[in-house]
């Protein structure tokens, strides 16, 4: 609950029709694994019988190696992070994860036979280097992609996977950040407003956004209230079926201010009238638009929060941080792939979403957003967008509502081109390329065959 105004209470309640996510507490572990996304050059065996993955780490752009960690090793970082409480309970759990599951962990050449490009490690620490490569032995390896034209996009997200018969996830990808109020240039609302709810991407491909909003006092930049707008969806006839499709940004507008939100076949909550009502409010201030479609809020207390919000935003008191989003869903394996995860009794999919009480103290589920690498690829026909991976940057973060997001770079998002930020370095000279070790293992142990065997006069 906000306590915002202690002369005025007008707005005081009003924070929590939003249902903002509780600050996260802190970190209690003494040791800090970190995730790493490697672009990668090749995988060669060094003079300690170890194989590497060599490449460039894509978030530093520093030149790494990194190789999978030993039984003993993990069981040792388990002990010492507090996963578990026995060395034997450690050496059970990876001695099935390594050894006896039904996908156990491959090595690093097995896993390049399928030529990724960009590789995810995990619960990976940083050991002594003796050459120019940062050097690290990680817990487990993940391909991030094997197109050398994918996007990487690092930036705030946040995903919602519905687990039902007909499974699907969708991640809402954070672009930018801007700040209006009523003194903003037409033109400069318009640009926020075309960026946010855009209905075409740089591909002239679909796409589908939000601009999410968090009304602040310009007297101390206190939160109020957290409000979006979304793309509008249509409906079309396609195949003999109905999908919904992105719609012009007219169009989104148009539904917003000329169509009313309850219908005969919806009956929306309450909060959600209030939030269309605001958006109404917002984008007759701001863009001049007129009402076509009258305010179809009736808790007199909610009529109240309308009423001052809009004076104060006609008088300049109150401006709009905004965060221009974008959605993409899943491609299919990623959806397979985060079925499993979902199924998991630690699942790593909760940790986009926190519980919190709302205003009368019940408990609900609120997103929140975590600085995650995400990697899209795009379908050749319509070249529509498709997520085939995501994960968080740091393995320990913890979600953080919208409003206490941490910006520490000039940009809150950054995309990659794979084909035109990074290129493949030769490896180093004093390795051996680790397939060429296999084909010899295999030569060594034929060859000791041939000299145990019988002789029959076969040459």
């Amino acid at each position: 609950m906000s306590n915002y105004y202690s002369n005025d209470n007008t707005l005081s309640r009003l924070k929590g029709l939003s249902k903002n996510i509780s600050i996260p507490k802190e970190q209690s572990n003494k040791v800090f694994p970190q995730r790493k996304f490697i672009f990668v050059d090749g995988v060669g065996t060094l003079n300690d019988n170890q194989e590497y993955i060599f490449g460039t780490d894509i978030l530093s752009n520093e030149k790494v190696k990194v190789r999978l960690n030993s039984k003993e090793e993990r069981i040792q970082d388990m002990l010492m992070t507090g996963r578990v409480k026995s060395k034997d309970q450690a050496e059970q759990i990876v001695s099935g994860q390594y050894e006896n599951s039904s996908n156990p962990r491959k090595s690093l050449s097995e896993r390049l036979k399928n030529n990724s490009v960009v590789f995810s490690f995990d619960q990976t620490f940083e050991t002594q280097s003796t050459d120019n490569y940062r050097t690290y032995r990680s817990h487990w390896a993940e391909s991030v992609t094997t197109n050398p034209s994918a996007q990487i996009v690092i930036a705030p997200v946040h995903l919602k996977f519905v687990n039902n018969q007909n499974p699907f996830g969708l991640v809402e990808i954070i672009e930018d950040n801007f700040q209006l109020d009523i003194n903003s240039g037409l033109n400069q609302v318009r640009n926020v407003f075309r960026q946010a709810l855009s209905h075409k991407d740089e591909y002239n491909a679909e796409r589908s956004g939000s601009l999410n909003y968090i009304l602040r006092s310009k007297k101390d930049d206190h939160d109020i209230y957290n409000g979006l707008i979304n793309t509008h969806l249509t409906s079309i006839q396609a195949g003999g079926r109905i999908i919904r499709v992105p719609a012009h940004i007219n169009t989104t507008l148009d539904q917003l201010m000329a169509k009313p939100l309850i219908t005969d076949q919806y009956k929306p909550h309450e909060n959600e009238i209030f939030n269309q009502d605001l958006n109404r409010i917002i984008v007759n201030k701001l863009l001049n638009i007129d009402f076509n479609q009258k305010l179809e809020t009736t808790n007199p207390e909610y009529q109240t929060y309308l009423k001052e919000i809009s004076k104060q935003l006609k008088n300049g008191e109150i401006y709009l941080d905004i965060y221009a989003s974008r959605h993409i869903f899943l491609g299919k394996e990623s959806v397979n792939t985060y079925r499993a995860k979902a199924s998991r009794s630690v699942s790593p999919i909760k940790i986009y979403n926190i519980n919190e009480n709302d205003v009368n103290g019940y408990q609900v589920t609120t997103k929140g957003y975590l600085n995650s690498v995400v990697c899209i690829d795009r379908h050749r026909d319509s070249l529509s967008p498709f997520i085939n991976f995501t994960s968080t940057i740091d393995p320990l973060a913890q979600a953080q509502k919208l409003e206490n997001l941490e910006i520490k770079q000039s940009k809150i998002s950054d995309t990659l081109l794979l084909d035109e930020k990074f290129k493949k370095d030769p490896l180093p000279k004093n390795i051996s390329n680790s397939q060429d070790n296999y084909r010899n293992q295999i030569k060594e142990s034929k060859k000791k065959q041939e000299s145990t065997g019988s002789d029959y006069g076969f040459f």
